[in-house]
């Protein structure tokens, strides 16, 4: 079962409370007229609360979860660049410590990665808690709305009909100024426990004009407060997008006694003074050397496609 109000139940009550407009109008036809504004009004509002499925926001809530935990607390690809580490401890010189620079510089990176992920996902809570209260909000309005109108028709006594409806903004605005590391093993249903916060509307019924004026403001009200949460979790998205776009140290290059390709690279920048090197110290410098000769010599296929051109070197 899922965890909020159905699109059905939704298009039931509002069919049920467009149905009570016509009715209240009936004793005074024709003089009242059909009210064709509040009808449209609440076909419009309908569209609005239908127009995001929540059952997408927890999917792409759970596509995200996954990559996060997959790059952040990854048991795996922490140990083995700690292994790494772990195994570069007795290599001194100066290429060797810009190598381990850039391993802690991974694991750091990864953690900054997992965080922006997260921001990511309390905004996807944040879209979750406000679709799921909005909803239930505007399912409860439909249901006062209608409870007046029968009131009125049935010549009850007069008094308001109360609803509890959510503060989508400030419920919003809560998820997102949160710990995102709360949602850790969290999933996107435990979101809407973070930001519980409703205040008290009501629907006045003294005649069929009021109930549905009343109807017309408390909905005005539920959308603009929709929105203006939306329009939150969209800016503050973006700021999020602004600042993962910035560069990371990690991308720098490294210096080049770091470069195989380089003539600064040595064995010696390497060197591991605690154990004897024994013969890999000359074979380092061998094959550097060999891969340096072979990038200058002129290869088959550059001789093909470069004749005359011997100087040109390897493409």
């Amino acid at each position: 079962m899922s965890g909020w109000r159905t699109d059905d139940k939704i298009e039931e009550a509002q069919a049920l409370l467009q149905d009570r407009f016509l009715a209240m109008h009936d004793g005074d036809f024709p003089a009242a007229g059909i009210p064709h504004a509040q009808i449209a009004g609440l076909r419009r509002d309908l569209e609005i609360w239908l127009s995001i499925d929540p059952q997408r926001v927890a999917d792409e809530y759970e596509r995200i979860y996954q990559a996060m935990i997959a790059i952040g607390d990854n048991a795996d690809a922490v140990t083995q660049l700690r292994e790494s580490i772990r195994h570069l401890a007795n290599w001194t010189g100066a290429a060797a410590d810009e190598f381990k620079n850039q391993i802690d510089r991974m694991e750091i990176f990864c953690e900054e990665q997992q965080t922006r992920m997260l921001r990511g996902l309390l905004g996807l809570a944040a879209t979750y808690t406000a679709v799921v209260e909005g909803r239930e909000s505007f399912y409860q309005l439909l249901l006062a709305t209608d409870a007046a109108g029968r009131k009125e028709m049935e010549d009850q006594e007069k008094e308001d009909t109360k609803l509890q409806s959510a503060l989508l903004f400030d419920i919003v605005s809560g998820i997102l100024s949160a710990d995102p590391k709360k949602l850790i093993g969290s999933a996107v249903v435990t979101a809407v426990d973070m930001g519980k916060d409703f205040v008290d509307r009501v629907i006045e019924g003294n005649d069929a004009d009021q109930v549905m004026d009343s109807y017309r403001r408390e909905a005005d009200w539920l959308n603009e407060s929709f929105g203006n949460a939306l329009d939150h979790i969209r800016t503050d998205v973006a700021h999020q997008i602004d600042d993962a776009m910035r560069p990371s140290s990690m991308y720098k290059p490294l210096p080049l006694i770091c470069n195989v390709n380089s003539p600064d690279f040595r064995w010696e920048n390497f060197q591991d003074m605690v154990h004897n090197p024994g013969s890999i110290g000359p074979i380092v410098e061998a094959e550097r050397r060999k891969y340096a000769e072979e990038k200058k010599r002129q290869s088959d296929i550059d001789k093909r496609m470069n004749p005359g051109n011997a100087r040109r070197g390897a493409i």
